[in-house]
């Protein structure tokens, strides 16, 4: 996806989406044990955003709700791919946040996504 930072295994993980690991549930907000898998399924849980790189992790409680009338704005399968300007916009109609550059806009999107329980 657009804007997501490539992918290191030696970080620091944070679980941004419940999952079960090894038989224990991993609690959104919480430090992610890497120790409890092997890299390949690291990065899988990486690409499925159920684990996001400390460094960018942002507490969903300090993100905005959304823009009244965001769950009516159709998000097409491909938003990723679309140019910026289009994406900017389908951004800038789902979050009250200012949307300045692409991490902004996949942050408003996959926020509404993750409302709408869409999200891969």
């Amino acid at each position: 996806m657009a804007g997501r930072p490539e992918f290191n295994p030696n970080e620091n993980f944070i679980v941004i989406k419940r999952f079960l690991c090894a038989g224990e549930p991993q609690e959104p907000g919480t430090p992610f044990d890497t120790s409890l898998c092997l890299p390949k399924t690291l990065k899988q849980l990486y690409d499925q955003r159920r684990i996001c790189f400390a460094s960018e992790y942002r507490d969903p409680s300090r993100i905005d709700s959304g823009r009244p009338g965001a769950s009516a704005v159709t998000i097409p399968e491909n938003w990723d791919e679309l140019p910026w300007p289009a994406r900017r916009k389908l951004a800038s109609a789902l979050s009250t946040e200012p949307i300045l550059n692409g991490k902004d806009a996949e942050r408003a999107i996959t926020a509404e996504l993750e409302r709408r329980d869409q999200l891969p």
